[in-house]
């Protein structure tokens, strides 16, 4: 794709003037992955009503997506454009796991001595101060009997983690509220246990 969004957004308008459903794979593209917001709202507006079952069924895999911008912006498509049929898969998206990368303090085989109040030598903990050479001195000749605080100024080495987020999906709650007029939160049993009684009156 094009770098410009002004390209993409010219594609947008070419496709919402093609008749047909066939528009609708290239524009579910542009609603779930242009990062540009203008892109996103324009192919929403472009969609035909006869392209909106084909776009239903290309972003209804975008609930189960890692990216959780990509969850978002299918539950709105799905909100605008769904029914009843796409319930299940959005109370399974009501709160989604993801996988986001972050960055902590690097420990790791870190080995640090210093001066106890004592004035012994000790190991300090992962990561700790080193101790100051006249800090040192002034303890081992009993000049601070309280002890003392260092205090690590060092710039600390860092790396890089993979952390684990449960995320609540407004987007999603506001499909599922918009397409059955109900509203249990963000609790999926509860959604369900409405579904399952509403599929066996239906």
């Amino acid at each position: 794709e094009h770098q410009n969004p002004d390209y993409r957004l010219l594609f947008v308008q070419v496709a919402a003037n093609l008749p047909g459903p066939k528009p609708a794979r290239p524009l579910s593209r542009n609603l779930l992955h242009d990062p540009h917001s203008g892109v996103f709202q324009a192919a929403l507006s472009a969609i035909r009503k006869e392209q909106q079952l084909e776009i239903v069924k290309y972003c209804l895999p975008g609930l189960r997506d890692a990216s959780n911008d990509v969850v978002r912006r299918a539950a709105i498509v799905l909100g605008r454009f769904g029914d009843q049929r796409v319930v299940p898969e959005l109370i399974d998206a009501l709160v989604t796991t993801h996988r986001y990368k972050t960055q902590v303090p690097d420990t790791r085989g870190d080995v640090t001595f210093g001066t106890a109040a004592n004035g012994s030598t000790t190991m300090l903990p992962s990561g700790g101060a080193m101790t100051p050479g006249n800090v040192e001195m002034l303890s081992r000749l009993g000049q601070l009997p309280f002890g003392y605080t260092v205090n690590d100024t060092q710039p600390r080495r860092m790396r890089t983690v993979t952390v684990k987020t449960n995320v609540r999906n407004s987007e999603v709650l506001d499909a599922l509220k918009g397409l059955t007029q109900q509203d249990f939160g963000y609790d999926q049993r509860d959604w369900q246990r409405w579904w399952t009684i509403h599929q066996s009156e239906g």
